[in-house]
């Protein structure tokens, strides 16, 4: 089993969305990782220009600015990049705020993962109440560093939460 099916079960717990935004979030952890092969330098905007230009069946204009979107942010692009205008111009508010949090929830899935699903199986998201806790297995091998932790804050706020890490 690959990364993608453990990542949808790890971001079921912030899924409030309908079925045409599950699918795009199920679209989203597929393409994931389609920037690993580029340039650190320029990793964010060249995985958003192949989306945003991406071919395929079922895919509209706007559903290839979300994936794009995601993606770049994915990548830690900067929110307000230039190169973004594009997918914000073609995105509501609220699609982009999705896009926002999805790209976020899958930085950090990769951060603690390295993108081995045994590792991010070890980890599990929930909210409770106005609080994002992050919930580690202990002895898994999945460690809270500083960037587990700016990430993890970066969804919290993303999502309008406080972020909280616990170790069972």
């Amino acid at each position: 089993m690959g990364l993608p099916p453990a990542l949808l079960r790890w971001l079921e717990p912030l899924a409030e969305e309908g079925e045409a935004d599950s699918a795009l979030r199920a679209a989203a952890c597929w393409i994931s990782d389609s920037g690993s092969r580029d340039h650190p330098e320029y990793r964010a905007e060249q995985a958003f220009l192949r989306l945003l230009r991406l071919h395929g069946v079922g895919l509209d204009h706007h559903a290839r600015a979300y994936l794009a979107l995601v993606a770049a942010l994915r990548y830690e692009a900067d929110p307000l990049a230039p190169f973004l205008a594009p997918a914000r111009l073609l995105l509501s508010a609220a699609t982009t705020r999705r896009a926002e949090t999805l790209g976020a929830a899958l930085r950090l899935g990769y951060t603690l993962s390295g993108g081995v699903p045994s590792l991010l199986e070890a980890t599990h998201l929930e909210r409770r109440g106005q609080r994002l806790v992050l919930r580690l297995d202990q002895g898994a091998g999945v460690f809270a560093g500083e960037s587990v932790l700016r990430r993890l804050d970066a969804l919290a706020v993303a999502l309008g939460l406080e972020a909280s890490l616990e170790v069972e």
